[in-house]
């Protein structure tokens, strides 16, 4: 799945704001993610620099789980993501 850079900007708010609505630190995810929060804030960045396109969507997936785990954990509903379909 390749983005342009508008739709990863989209994507990129999307995410910061399910974040926000889960009320997960950066340092809760990166260690339920196995990660550092370093990389949590990459994916949420959605920077895949140093990292395979594979690894990153798989990551990205993951993280979403997470956010939308807790989103409902907290009574809340997670907004869809406009370009992001898994």
């Amino acid at each position: 799945m390749s983005l342009t850079d508008t739709q990863r900007q989209t994507t990129r708010a999307e995410l910061y704001a399910h974040y926000e609505d889960s009320h997960l630190s950066l340092e809760g995810l990166a260690t339920l993610l196995g990660t550092s929060p370093k990389e949590v804030r990459d994916i949420l960045d959605m920077k895949m620099q140093h990292t395979s396109e594979t690894l990153f969507y798989n990551r990205l997936n993951t993280l979403i789980d997470l956010l939308n785990t807790n989103i409902i954990r907290n009574g809340g509903t997670p907004a869809p993501y406009t370009f992001l379909k898994f």
